[in-house]
């Protein structure tokens, strides 16, 4: 039976815990930085990200050159 029917009243379930972002706010800064230079490009944006890290061998793109364009598309359009 119910939580409700057996006791008359429903115990709200404690909250699960959060899966980590992968992508900080910071990873989410930088590509709008990226976007604000090149404009909004959808798979030039992707190839921009992997040369700051492989070829200019800047570390702060590491965990951006091996991003996802799906996963892109979420950043943008998250509230960060």
């Amino acid at each position: 039976m119910g939580q409700y029917k057996t006791t008359g009243a429903v115990k709200v379930a404690a909250s699960r815990r959060r899966v980590p972002r992968r992508y900080p706010a910071a990873d989410v800064a930088l590509l709008v930085k990226v976007d604000q230079a090149h404009g909004k490009l959808s798979g030039p944006t992707r190839a921009i990200l992997q040369r700051e890290y492989t070829v200019f061998g800047k570390a702060a793109y590491q965990r951006r050159a091996q991003i996802s364009g799906g996963r892109l598309y979420n950043l943008r359009n998250s509230s960060g």
